[in-house]
This record gives C-alpha cells, structure tokens and sequence, in this order.
C-alpha cells in the first residue's frame, strides 16, 4: 500500500463537489462518503498522472486510454492486507476497465460518522474482468466470516486488499 498525498486545494474541491451531489443512486453509504470518495479521485489522479478527474456514470478517471472506477473506503485505522474492498451489486453498471481501491483514515468513527481525515492509501488495482472473477459475493444481511458480528448491508462482490495488483495492468 502506498500513501497518496492530498493538499489544501484538493481538499476544498473534494467538499464543494460533495455538497454539490447529495446522494447517490447506488451508494452503500448514501453519499456520506462523496467528499472522501472524490478526494481519493483526485489524489490518484495526480498520483498516476491521469490529468482531470472525469467523473463519468461509469468510470472516474481516463489513464493510457483505460477507465479507471475509484472506489473510496473510509476507515479509522491504516488497511491492513486482510481488509476487505468491495463493488456493490448496484454498481456493476459501471464500466470501468480498471478499479482502484483506496482507503481514508480518519481518527475518529462514532455512530457512523467519520471526523479528522488523517490519510488516503492506496490499496491497489485489479481489472474490472479479474475483479469479478475471483471476487467472492456476498447478500445484503450475511456475516462477513472474519467478523461474524457485522453483517454486510448491501449486495456486494468482495476481495482481500493482498489480492489486488501493486499496479495498473494495461
């Protein structure tokens, strides 16, 4: 995992935009995630060198003629390999060529809120085909079996963070 620097600037796009969208159709968390989601957007945009974020229905970001989808997951420790990122059901939709996993630490998480953004990691890659082939999938209600306590609350397709790629396949 690599850390990817944000700046003032970034910050304030990042939440005038946020405020701009409101919720999102098939957002799992619905659209409480917006401003770290596209702050993540940015950051790796400038990280690979993508230029501008696109924010198109279906991908974020134009790399090497590939669409890249950025999925942003907050979080209030550092990932760890064994973590989890997923896809909702909902999204698949989408049609990125590409994924990209990122995480936000934050220092504080009660009752659903998230305050003091700390860092945004860079979790890894995975193709949109491969993702879906080797994702496992889970329903709305079952029990995550590493922690039989939280249950997902959305459809999704789920990976480990060890098993994406350290870099875009093109």
């Amino acid at each position: 995992m690599k850390e990817l620097p944000f700046d003032k600037s970034m910050i304030e796009e990042a939440q005038e935009w946020a405020d701009n969208l409101g919720a999102i159709k098939n957002s799992i968390t619905k659209g409480k995630g917006n401003y770290v989601g596209r702050l993540g957007e940015l950051a790796l945009a400038k990280h690979i060198g993508a230029g501008e974020a696109q924010d198109q229905s279906g991908y974020d970001l134009v790399f090497n003629g590939k669409k890249i989808e950025v999925k942003t997951k907050r979080r209030a420790v550092p990932p760890r390999d064994s973590y989890l990122v997923n896809i909702a059901e909902t999204s698949k939709h989408q049609s990125p060529d590409i994924y990209a996993f990122i995480s936000s630490q934050f220092n504080t998480h009660k009752k659903g809120k998230y305050t003091g953004l700390e860092k945004l990691w860079l979790c890894g890659y995975k193709s949109s085909e491969d993702y879906f082939d080797q994702a496992t999938f889970y329903s709305k209600g079952d029990k995550d079996p590493d922690m039989p306590l939280y249950k997902f609350s959305a459809s999704c397709y789920v990976m480990r963070i060890r098993d994406l790629d350290n870099v875009i396949q093109l």
